[in-house]
């Protein structure tokens, strides 16, 4: 069933993160919709922002509505409180420098068939690399 799915459509809806002390900055909380199988083996810019110097340690991204387009029909999941993935990261951000953190999003293990033969919808996103 899985591969008959013909597009993937994720809205995340904040994105925040997390510094060694644990405190956490919501750095965008503009709703984005992304079409995760015709970014994969792609790049997408998800967010440009200046952060404070220091460590950081975890990207959270909140996921609150998907649809998924299958055999010509569409499907919605709509996550109510939205679906926040905690990504584990270790970063430092120093004055004047850039810091460029790249993240997959991997459509093929974030959705699922229930025992109904319903979608089910576990986003999987791990770090892909961090370059300073």
């Amino acid at each position: 069933m899985r591969n008959k799915i013909e597009k993937i459509f994720v809205t995340i809806c904040s994105i925040k993160v997390q510094k060694k002390d644990g405190s956490v900055e919501t750095i965008s909380d503009q709703e984005e919709t992304y079409e995760l199988l015709e970014l994969r083996d792609k790049i997408k810019l998800l967010l440009e922002t200046e952060l404070e110097e220091g460590e950081y340690t975890h990207i959270m991204i909140c996921v609150c509505k998907v649809t998924i387009i299958h055999n010509g029909v569409t499907y919605e999941i709509t996550i109510t409180p939205c679906y926040e993935v905690k990504i584990p990261v270790s970063f430092h951000i120093r004055r004047n420098r850039t810091t460029e953190v790249v993240l997959d999003f991997e459509a093929d293990h974030s959705i699922g068939i229930g025992p109904l033969g319903q979608f089910i919808f576990t986003p999987v996103i791990s770090l892909k690399r961090i370059t300073h």
